[in-house]
């Protein structure tokens, strides 16, 4: 990257880190600051952070990267003190050519209609919006599909394609389902396409996720109505209901090592604490997923939810899971909208 800052930005978090990731490019050594803000007192700290990341010397000369990356402030009007602490914010950005240093700024979602955007803008020498849409899904096809190595027919691909639609961010992971499915022969058909990609083109199981840790029975019955009716993929439903739990489960382990739930102000340091003691290997349902992957602000989001529910539950809902799991497989040819929706309804059971 040249001296200077550049934005990208868009509506499809995935696809703003992925164009990121590559105008960054490999083996650069880029200096990383969080822009996902939770409140306005912490535009001070990364106004200050970047003042200094930009002004400071390299060790051995060349030049300097920073990436102030999932910048969250410029999708909704900012008060007159975030403001204030904003301009600093762009005056240092200014500085950046000045210093050969080059700074990339990574925002998602933004409206563009707001003066904080728009002079964000005026400080970059470029500005470039990732749009997604089929477009996307396709660009991110052919890359994945060449580093994989995987070659599909007509059939498979164009069957791959109407299970992701629009689906931008289920691309690669079905991807890498795919190449450890077949293994060596790397010849992608249709019928392999059948047996492992979810169709996700139509998935939007948030809401249901959502409702069921708020313990929000009526809009989690109604809401899986709306997925399943809309041809929403169950397998997609379990493994976000799954990902939601073990993480609740890891915050619960964190919670037992301090007597009390973390609050967003002391998650840091509850988080670094636990990593010590190496609960990061806690296992559950029989996989790894390590909490320390995941993002700070998304962990102080999960946080409220957390206090609704007891470790017990939270257990029993795992072990439900895996059952739920088997269900799915054994009773194939029942999936109808009726089905799924009584059995993950049964989910309730084990909540108090």
């Amino acid at each position: 990257m040249d001296g200077g800052a550049q934005l990208i930005y868009g509506d499809d978090e995935s696809l703003v880190r992925r164009r990121a990731e590559e105008f960054i490019g490999d083996g650069c050594e880029v200096e990383i600051l969080n822009g996902r803000l939770l409140a306005a007192k912490d535009m001070q700290s990364l106004a200050a952070a970047l003042e200094e990341a930009i002004s400071a010397l390299p060790l051995f000369g060349g030049k300097r990267s920073i990436w102030v990356r999932s910048i969250s402030f410029l999708s909704k009007a900012m008060g007159e003190e975030a403001m204030a602490r904003f301009e600093k914010i762009c005056n240092s950005l200014k500085k950046a050519k000045q210093f050969s240093v080059a700074v990339l700024l990574s925002a998602c979602p933004v409206d563009g209609r707001l003066r904080a955007f728009k002079l964000l803008k005026s400080c970059c020498i470029a500005a470039i919006e990732v749009k997604g849409g089929l477009e996307a899904a396709e660009e991110v096809f052919e890359s994945v599909s060449n580093r994989l190595g995987l070659k599909f027919n007509l059939q498979g691909r164009k069957l791959f394609m109407a299970k992701i639609g629009k689906n931008v961010r289920s691309v690669a992971p079905e991807l890498e389902k795919l190449d450890i499915y077949i293994g060596e022969r790397k010849e992608v058909h249709a019928d392999d396409v059948s047996a492992v990609v979810c169709d996700s083109a139509g998935d939007d199981f948030f809401e249901p996720v959502e409702a069921f840790y708020q313990k929000n029975l009526p809009k989690f019955i109604s809401a899986l109505h709306r997925f399943f009716a809309a041809g929403g993929e169950p397998r997609s439903m379990l493994a976000a209901l799954q990902s939601r739990n073990r993480i609740l489960l890891q915050l619960k382990a964190i919670d037992d090592t301090d007597g009390g739930n973390p609050s967003p102000g002391n998650l840091s340091r509850e988080l670094q604490r636990a990593k010590a003691q190496q609960l990061e290997r806690l296992t559950f349902a029989g996989k790894r997923e390590s909490i320390f992957s995941k993002n700070h602000w998304y962990l102080c989001r999960l946080l409220d939810c957390g206090e609704l529910f007891s470790p017990a539950e939270l257990l029993q809902i795992q072990t439900e899971l895996l059952e739920l799991f088997g269900d799915l497989i054994a009773h194939w040819q029942e999936l109808s909208t009726d089905w799924l929706v009584r059995r993950f309804v049964e989910l309730f059971r084990y909540i108090a």
